[in-house]
């Protein structure tokens, strides 16, 4: 299947994947947890998971090509650079009210 990364927008691949995995690891209480996945969340886990041995979807994939944002990405884009300003200029706000 094509993947791509939030870290290289609009590169993408073709990677292949286990359809079924089993994940285990420990919840944040420390107790041990096994999650079974299929299908797309499969992928995820295999790609996040990557991330954290410091894998890259690139380093596994063919076929890299790159695909433009659709009309839909760019606005969800902007609305979340609108958000990020939004989120610093009251971060800065709380830290002037602070230091009055």
């Amino acid at each position: 299947d094509v993947e791509g990364c939030l870290s290289m927008p609009g590169l993408r691949g073709y990677v292949e994947r286990a359809a079924d995995i089993e994940v285990e690891g420990l919840d944040v209480k420390g107790k041990p947890v096994r999650i079974e996945a299929k299908g797309l969340l499969a992928r995820v886990f295999q790609h996040e998971i990557d991330h954290l041995d410091g894998i890259l979807f690139t380093d596994k994939a063919t076929g890299l090509h790159y695909t433009p944002p659709t009309e839909e990405e760019e606005e969800e884009e902007e609305g979340a650079d609108d958000a990020q300003a939004s989120e610093t200029a009251m971060s800065r706000s709380r830290a002037d009210d602070c230091s009055s």
